[in-house]
């Protein structure tokens, strides 16, 4: 089997991670990467996707052709998602890794005027993912049309290869303009209170 590695620690954790926690060392392999047309770090990927907070399940992107590309995500025993889960990532956060993979892929290059909106997705877990752990997304554009994709993906840990996931999933694109107008229009939850310790003070906002 072969898989692919981003290889230093220190370029697999961007500075400022999403909760601003230092991350655990990692003994990653150093595996030469190939094809790299595009590298994006973790403020080039949230400056990118319309996802905020915790809803970016990524930290580093490398585009190797038009078609393909790699993901890294770091999981962090601090994180709110991971803890809620009883110490384990759960399967749609997973799945979610590699959707915005597929995502960055299809945004990086035009910066287009199209959100990718999932539609439909099928995924294995083959192994747990636990904090401390390291992951790898290869992800394929297998088709696409003017609206239309679909793509397949691979995630491995880092430290060991072994395979973690397998994910197929499809979608469309949808004019950013007509996304604005789709969003449903929430007022701010400032007035209200959510229990000490719940996570919605991460997730929500909330006082």
């Amino acid at each position: 089997m072969e898989f692919t590695s981003y290889g230093s620690v220190d370029g697999f954790i961007p500075p400022g991670r999403r909760l601003g926690m230092p991350g655990p060392v990692i003994d990653a392999p150093s595996s030469p990467i190939s094809n790299v047309l595009r590298e994006l770090d973790e403020t080039a990927i949230r400056n990118l996707l319309p996802h905020t907070g915790l809803a970016v399940v990524l930290d580093r992107v490398l585009i190797h052709e038009p078609t393909r590309a790699t993901g890294y995500f770091l999981v962090l025993a601090d994180d709110v998602r991971i803890k809620s889960h009883f110490g384990v990532m759960p399967g749609v956060l997973i799945a979610e890794f590699a959707h915005l993979t597929g995502a960055v892929l299809l945004m990086h290059a035009t910066e287009e005027a199209n959100i990718p909106v999932l539609n439909e997705t099928r995924f294995s877990v083959t192994e747990v993912v636990l904090p401390g752990d390291g992951l790898e997304c290869n992800v394929t554009l297998v088709s696409q049309s003017e609206r239309a994709f679909s793509f397949s993906a691979a995630i491995y840990k880092i430290h060991t290869g072994k395979l973690v996931a397998t994910v197929s999933f499809t979608g469309t694109r949808i004019p950013k303009r007509v996304f604005q107008r789709q969003l449903p229009r929430v007022e701010p939850c400032v007035n209200k209170v959510a229990p000490p310790g719940d996570p919605a003070h991460l997730v929500m906002g909330w006082n």
